[in-house]
């Protein structure tokens, strides 16, 4: 007999003031029925930003999707402000395929996203478009996108998606 094993979750990190949740795994129907409750609660006993590291989720459907609407939804409500961290082009393709590429505030690391909570931005701050590689960057591309559009650097920095 197979058990069911989770193959996601998630732990809370940072100071105080700042709501940093690092999730990891897949985030699915099963995740998010799993998770939604959980993280609803804890913004809800936590003050402050909230900053949600999605680097370390290997895949989102449209539950995991809902999930983060949720989030931010509550998050809103608490009139504080969120920002997601991912630097992966795939999960950055699917947010401006389903129309929520400008719902989110999204980061390529977690510094970036605790300066940008900081300072208040509101815009999507990665990903950069690549034009050419700053030196210190390794060599290998980043893989092409689906479509022929082109494929983002997705470094540290800020940049309108545009």
């Amino acid at each position: 007999m197979v058990e069911d094993v989770a193959a996601f979750g998630f732990r809370v990190r940072g100071p105080s003031r700042r709501l940093v949740i690092e999730l990891w795994g897949e985030l699915d129907i099963f995740a998010a029925q799993q998770l939604s409750a959980r993280l609803t609660s804890l913004i809800g006993e936590e003050t402050g930003d909230v900053i949600l590291d999605l680097s370390g989720v290997s895949f989102i459907d449209c539950s995991g999707l809902s999930l983060l609407c949720t989030v931010r939804d509550r998050v809103l409500q608490r009139q504080r402000r969120l920002a997601l961290v991912s630097d992966d082009p795939f999960f950055l393709r699917v947010l401006r395929l389903t129309g929520l590429a400008d719902t989110f505030t999204v980061i390529g690391c977690r510094e970036a996203a605790t300066d940008a909570v900081a300072e208040r931005y509101h815009r999507i701050c990665v990903p950069v478009r690549v034009a050419s590689r700053p030196s210190g960057t390794p060599a290998s591309d980043p893989p092409e996108s689906a479509g022929g559009e082109e494929p983002f650097d997705l470094s540290c920095g800020t940049a309108d998606l545009s």
